[in-house]
């Protein structure tokens, strides 16, 4: 019994060192762009805001990767911050190429406190509005604050630098609790995308695509939901048309096929909605009856199948019941 013991004990050592090994054997990196496109294969896109089925989603200046392997002049790279479900049934992060240029490893994971909540945030090399710019950083950006003066805040940059963001222009994310006046918050920063032009797999303030927008208005205020419309309805509370309240959001299947998601608006209050709506548009704000031919009542009528689309209503968990 004794030798039993011993020999399940030496056993579970192994396993634990190794499973150990394994997770430090992993090498993660850090985007160093201000945005960067992450790619099924290794090439280029061929112009700014064509549809590109090649475009897999964009990463901002700071975001996790996980080093899988390197091809030429780019990595294979998992974006550990943009779980996705469908590609094999687990929740991981979203795969694909990205240029070298743009990364940089890292001996650690980093910690981040803040996230801009601007629609663009200058990083400036001293806190002053007139000293030299170092980046550009999109909304949805994540930083590390280490100190603060006088109207700025001083934020890690990597490798030892520094840079220096207007406090307005970042959000502290540490121990966030949605307040009475979140959803108020998440409206507001939705309208700083309306003219942002419709971009397939985008994510920065440059271009959008429906559920970069979604994501973006919710990680600007501290809070996480998935990046594509399909786990955003997977992971939201399902309500009915008479329980929407402003930010929660409406789902729109695919064409005979009601158990695909394939876009995402976000709801502002009575019969509007803000979207990012398809390749060739901007975000723009709109209602029910424009886009569908109907209003809410009316589209009740007909349980909220519309051309064989059905629309579907949910709310982020984290805004409660």
């Amino acid at each position: 019994m004794v030798n039993k013991t011993i020999m399940v004990l030496l056993f579970a050592l192994i396993f634990f060192s190794q499973a150990g090994s394994a997770v430090a054997a992993q090498r993660f990196m850090v985007v160093t762009a201000p945005v960067a496109d992450l790619r099924k294969e290794p090439q280029e896109r061929d112009s700014a805001y064509d549809h590109d089925d090649l475009q897999e989603t964009q990463v901002l200046f700071n975001e996790v990767l996980l080093y899988k392997s390197s091809m030429g002049d780019w990595y294979y790279v998992e974006a550990v911050e943009q779980k996705n479900f469908r590609q094999d049934n687990r929740w991981r992060g979203y795969r694909g190429y990205i240029r070298k240029e743009d990364t940089r490893f890292v001996g650690r994971l980093p910690e981040y406190n803040s996230v801009v909540s601007a629609r663009i945030a200058d990083v400036f090399d001293a806190p002053l509005p007139d000293a030299r710019i170092l980046l550009s950083a999109s909304i949805g950006t994540r930083f590390r604050i280490v100190g603060d003066q006088k109207d700025f805040y001083k934020v890690e940059m990597g490798e030892g630098g520094f840079g220096w963001v207007s406090k307005d222009a970042l959000r502290k994310t540490e121990g966030v609790i949605p307040r009475t006046d979140t959803r108020e918050e998440l409206i507001e920063t939705s309208k700083l995308f309306l003219g942002v032009p419709y971009l397939w797999g985008g994510r920065s303030q440059a271009g959008v695509d429906c559920s970069g927008l979604v994501n973006l208005v919710y990680r600007a205020q501290g809070m996480e939901v998935p990046r594509d419309a399909q786990e955003q309805w997977m992971t939201a509370r399902k309500i009915t048309a008479g329980q929407l309240r402003p930010a929660d959001l409406i789902f729109i299947s695919r064409k005979d096929d009601l158990g695909s998601i394939v876009h995402v608006m976000l709801f502002l209050g009575g019969e509007d909605f803000i979207e990012a709506p398809g390749t060739g548009k901007s975000v723009w704000i709109t209602d029910f009856k424009n886009k569908f031919g109907m209003g809410l009542e009316d589209l009740k009528r007909q349980d909220f199948v519309v051309d064989g689309k059905k629309i579907f209503f949910g709310r982020v968990k984290v805004l409660g019941r």
